[in-house]
């Protein structure tokens, strides 16, 4: 709950004059396999100060104006006793609820303070790896098709999505999902050979490596640095970061996936998914488990940050960058399957790429991109601990700026 509010205390002292929106682009409910009917999981943000959100069931958007969930009979007594008894029905001697589709939703709970996007996540499992990701602000959903591999379906989807946008003159996010779940299925290899795909998942807090991994592998920092020096160097759009909850679990605060460990904070001139789509697609906005920036910009080749402190917590501020003709080549390894970990090829990346260029202890730093620079982003780590923390977070607190590149700033 100190996350929270001391994020809504920092927010009136912004100096920006647009708005930091706080947001979840990444939870489920009943109409998939969350557990909690939608308007349970949607209020659960909203009460605790998220601005918008997307619920993005799986494979489907939320349409069905005849979809029943069995539920036990307390959840069908509350459901009923707030909804009415229209919601409510017994079949084959078990008790349903009529499941809210997304238009309902949206009247319910949009307001001048919060805002629901249209969202669903598509998925397969494909030998022994999981292909899974996010479409935002769809009116319909997208798919994977049958029998495809995992980079063909990430084309497939993401031109599908890019397609329809455009016909429709629609905002959306394309974004991959959870890259080291369930033991690195996504490499950084496959976001190199996509340089149309924007956004992925740089923290989503119940989407981790469930074994310990091979020590070879790289953390989540390295690989966000290897797809963006790569990138950099090729003149390719950079890849920016979200954080997500990934939210199932929202009645056990102690679960694996619960509500409130990893979200965004976008910047932005309107609360309504055309202006917050905008200051993504532009890199306004930075990851968060819970410390708070004042002001983030990068403007003349500098990256400044300013932090919104808590009392008695300390802030480590590190700049990270890429120089040019960093060196490429890679070595692979081999990590054999041991207790149901399944077997991978892994690469092992350059030392010489990721590499941390100033540390600032305290609230306020800047970093000024030197000739040699591809890019800089920062990572602000606090010395508080999470209340909760989930299987996917860092020990401490931290939130995480996006790629910068020359002359490329956001103003």
């Amino acid at each position: 709950m100190l996350r929270h509010l001391a994020i809504l205390v920092c927010l009136a002292c912004s100096c920006s004059a647009d708005s930091w929106y706080k947001g979840i682009l990444h939870a489920h409910s009943y109409w998939s396999d969350g557990d909690v009917p939608p308007e349970e999981a949607i209020a659960w943000y909203r009460d605790r100060g998220y601005a918008f959100m997307s619920l993005t069931d799986h494979q489907l958007l939320q349409t069905d104006t005849n979809r029943w969930k069995t539920v036990s009979d307390e959840v069908y007594a509350s459901y009923v006793k707030s909804n009415g008894a229209a919601w409510g029905r017994e079949q084959n001697k078990k008790k349903q609820i009529r499941l809210k589709t997304f238009s309902e939703l949206a009247r319910l709970f949009n307001s001048k303070t919060f805002r629901l996007i249209p969202g669903n996540e598509a998925n397969r499992k494909i030998g022994e790896t999981q292909t899974h990701m996010n479409i935002i602000n769809g009116d319909r959903a997208f798919l994977l098709p049958e029998n495809i591999a995992s980079r063909d379906g990430f084309i497939h989807v993401e031109k599908e999505v890019r397609d329809y946008a455009k016909e429709n003159k629609r905002p959306m996010i394309f974004m991959l999902n959870h890259p080291d779940w369930v033991y690195f299925d996504v490499q950084p290899e496959t976001l190199l050979a996509l340089p149309q795909v924007k956004f992925y998942e740089l923290c989503n807090s119940d989407g981790g490596a469930m074994y310990k991994p091979h020590p070879h592998w790289y953390n989540r920092d390295k690989f966000f640095d290897i797809v963006n020096a790569f990138r950099a160097e090729d003149g390719v759009q950079p890849l920016y970061g979200l954080g997500t909850d990934d939210a199932h679990s929202y009645r056990n605060p102690n679960g694996s996936s619960a509500p409130g460990h990893a979200w965004v904070m976008v910047r932005s001139d309107a609360l309504n998914a055309d202006a917050l789509i905008g200051a993504m697609e532009r890199g306004d906005f930075y990851v968060s488990t819970g410390v708070t920036l004042t002001d983030v910009r990068f403007a003349r080749n500098t990256l400044n940050v300013q932090v919104c402190p808590v009392d008695g917590v300390a802030y480590t501020i590190e700049f990270f960058t890429t120089k040019k003709g960093f060196d490429r080549t890679t070595t692979t390894f081999e990590d054999p399957a041991y207790e149901k970990k399944p077997a991978r090829i892994g690469k092992r990346y350059s030392d010489s790429i990721g590499c941390v260029v100033k540390t600032v202890q305290g609230t306020e730093a800047a970093y000024t991109l030197a000739s040699d620079d591809l890019y800089v982003r920062a990572r602000i780590t606090s010395t508080q601990r999470p209340a909760i923390r989930a299987s996917n977070e860092p020990e401490f607190t931290t939130a995480w700026t996006q790629p910068c590149l020359p002359s490329k700033g956001w103003f």
